[in-house]
């Protein structure tokens, strides 16, 4: 349950702290609009989230 909460405080820290600047590098980067951006950055962090929350499961089944 530890890890839950510490990926959870992780997650929030990196939504508030880094999302809008990466988001408006990724748009500036790729010549897209600042929305544009922001939903290529979700879709980056769901490819790691989502990953991340299948090995974690695995590890507490055992």
């Amino acid at each position: 349950m530890l890890s839950y909460s510490v990926l959870a405080i992780l997650g929030l820290a990196l939504v508030l702290g880094v999302m809008p600047t990466a988001s408006q590098a990724a748009s500036d980067a790729f010549g897209l609009a600042p929305a544009h951006g922001q939903i290529l950055f979700a879709f980056g962090l769901a490819a790691i989230v989502v990953p991340a929350h299948g090995s974690l499961s695995s590890l507490q089944a055992d």
